[in-house]
């Protein structure tokens, strides 16, 4: 890994954002506690969920994904929590992550994230 003196020194021209991953759906496991996370502008509250790419499915271009080394790679998915947008994190922890709500609260189901 570069020092941050090297990167600094690096000519700006050198300098290109990273490639998006290969679009479609990928096998992916949280890596750990979800971080909270308030928006600059609105102050909005969230939370920042790691997840650890394990294998792309069907739906992507399996030489892309190779070529990218998405594999292993650690994604971050941010949720905003208000009450307009509650059910995005419920939808998130239900059916994509399969935590049954029962009577459970967010809470409880970020618990078992």
């Amino acid at each position: 890994m570069a020092s941050f003196e090297e990167i600094l020194n690096k000519p700006a021209s050198e300098i290109e954002a990273p490639k998006a991953y290969p679009v479609g759906t990928y096998h992916t496991v949280v890596n750990g506690v979800p971080e909270p996370t308030t928006s600059s502008k609105k102050q909005t509250p969230g939370l920042i969920f790691k997840l650890k790419v394990m294998r792309p499915m069907e739906d992507v271009d399996a030489a892309a994904a190779a070529e990218s080394q998405v594999v292993g790679k650690d994604i971050r998915h941010t949720l905003w929590i208000t009450d307009g947008s509650a059910f995005m994190l419920k939808q998130f922890l239900e059916e994509h992550l399969g935590i049954e709500t029962g009577s459970k609260s967010l809470k409880e189901m970020i618990a078992e994230a």
